[in-house]
């Protein structure tokens, strides 16, 4: 942290897990820094320049075996530097699904996704890969890569590159033709995106900083 306060040039930070806002440790040590620094963005001389953060598992953390996803909190993540002044890039590692903050389609993964897209200012790069670890239980995510396009299509003016590498993850109906998708038919991004029911509502809550 002191490393922090006294480098105004910082560009770059990794980030291993730390606790969330609502932990006995919000108000130590890196956890009080980022806090204050999200209360005064702009007011503060540390982290004004810093571009670029990367959320890394806990190599000491015996959750982390070496062969899974690790579970990461993503929102309260995002909440802690999404008012970085320079902030352009945010990157989760070997993470997996798990929503404090529970999205309206707890079932569809995609739709965190499409959240996290969509709450950049002006997005242009995104990437997301699947594979490389399993995952706890033995289940194996299906993606709708339509649902993905279909909110990636309402940033069409701003994105310039979109990487999606998980073939493997997606039904093979959405890969190889309408017929596939008449048997496993991709969720509309309307279903979460427009629905005003008590979970969107509690979500929306969550996501946003107390």
């Amino acid at each position: 942290m002191l490393l922090i306060t006294v480098s105004p040039q910082l560009d770059s930070l990794a980030l291993y897990t730390f606790a969330q806002f609502d932990q006995e440790t919000e108000d130590r040590g890196l956890l009080a820094l980022l806090r204050w620094v999200y209360q005064n963005p702009t007011s503060v001389p540390y982290l004004q320049n810093l571009r670029k953060v990367i959320f890394l598992p806990d190599e000491n953390d015996l959750v982390n075996d070496g062969f899974h996803y690790i579970e990461a909190s993503y929102y309260h993540r995002l909440n802690f530097i999404r008012r970085l002044p320079a902030l352009q890039s945010v990157s989760f590692v070997l993470a997996t699904w798990n929503n404090e903050a529970a999205s309206p389609t707890q079932t569809l993964s995609e739709a965190d996704l499409c959240y996290i897209i969509d709450s950049a200012k002006i997005p242009r790069k995104f990437t997301c890969t699947i594979g490389g670890r399993a995952i706890r239980g033995g289940e194996k995510y299906i993606m709708s890569i339509s649902m993905l396009i279909r909110c990636s299509w309402r940033h069409r003016h701003t994105l310039e590159e979109l990487d999606l590498d998980m073939e493997d993850n997606v039904a093979w109906g959405e890969l190889y033709g309408e017929a596939g998708l008449e048997v496993f038919p991709p969720p509309s991004y309307a279903e979460f995106h427009d629905s005003e029911n008590e979970a969107e509502m509690e979500y929306k809550e969550e996501w946003e900083i107390q």
